[in-house]
């Protein structure tokens, strides 16, 4: 199965409040899976029973989730989750790259839970992931009964709790984590996004993110513009050469103009 340019926006359900994989191959390219709602197990995506899936440049964003009242209401999967608010998966292997996870919510794992899982069976690499701590008891990723995700050249934002679930070390090279994490090349810094409060998880110029990533061999960012350009950057977003943006904001607009009309036909020095 193979779904491309589609939204999958406010559903709910009793296993997967977005999609339900059940023993399936499946691919997801460029898709928005948002503000899907439940109890269960797996809020945007469900991945069961040996499945496999591919997620390349796709958005989730505010999933939640009410919790079961009791053992007898509990459902696997919707919208969001007691575990796994984007995606659970179980049994299943999983590539997610250049994607964006905003505003995601789950008592274990608003981004991911896992279970039953092999070392490497589920890789993330050039994602972007800001976690929502509103909800009690949020982390960002949580496994049991197997072994650690992977991530390569990620981004990891929080304001509050910490961002992984489990007694074990999470497997993180080559990433940002605010707060810090162990791990291979990984940074505790500012990623200095272009705007964060409006939802615009670009660079800026001069984020320690910049050329600071590993070679994943991905040729393209959740824009679709080239990756790399010089060396890897870490998080969804690549930061593009442009000989315009005068501001260094990362983008050629209306603030770059303003500067060459300020300064159009002055004489260096004068």
């Amino acid at each position: 199965m193979t779904i491309v340019d589609s939204v999958l926006d406010g559903n709910s359900g009793g296993g997967g409040g977005g999609v339900l994989l059940n023993k399936s191959t499946s691919t997801f390219s460029t898709c928005r899976i948002s503000n899907n709602d439940g109890t269960g197990a797996g809020g945007g995506i469900y991945a069961n029973a040996g499945s496999t899936y591919t997620i390349d440049r796709c958005l989730f964003d505010r999933n939640t989730n009410i919790p079961p009242l009791n053992k007898e209401e509990k459902q696997t999967g919707v919208g969001l989750s007691t575990k796994g608010g984007a995606i659970y998966s179980q049994s299943s292997k999983g590539s997610i790259v250049n994607s964006l996870f905003v505003d995601n919510q789950a008592r274990r794992g608003s981004i991911v839970s896992l279970k039953e899982t092999d070392f490497e069976d589920v890789v993330f690499q050039n994602c972007t992931m800001d976690i929502d701590t509103d909800y009690f008891g949020t982390r960002g990723v949580a496994w049991e009964f197997g072994e650690s995700p992977k991530f390569l050249n990620c981004i990891f934002v929080s304001e509050g709790f910490p961002y992984f679930f489990t007694l074990d070390t999470a497997d993180v090279t080559y990433s940002l984590i605010e707060k810090g994490y162990p791990g291979e090349g990984n940074i505790d810094a500012n990623p200095r996004f272009a705007n964060r409060e409006n939802g615009d998880y670009h660079l800026q110029r001069g984020s320690p993110c910049i050329d600071s990533g590993t070679d994943t061999g991905l040729t393209t960012d959740f824009d679709g513009n080239d990756r790399p350009v010089g060396d890897y950057d870490m998080g969804a977003f690549e930061f593009p050469f442009l000989r315009s943006d005068i501001d260094g904001s990362g983008k050629v607009d209306s603030g770059d103009l303003f500067i060459l009309q300020e300064d159009w036909k002055k004489v260096s020095g004068s």
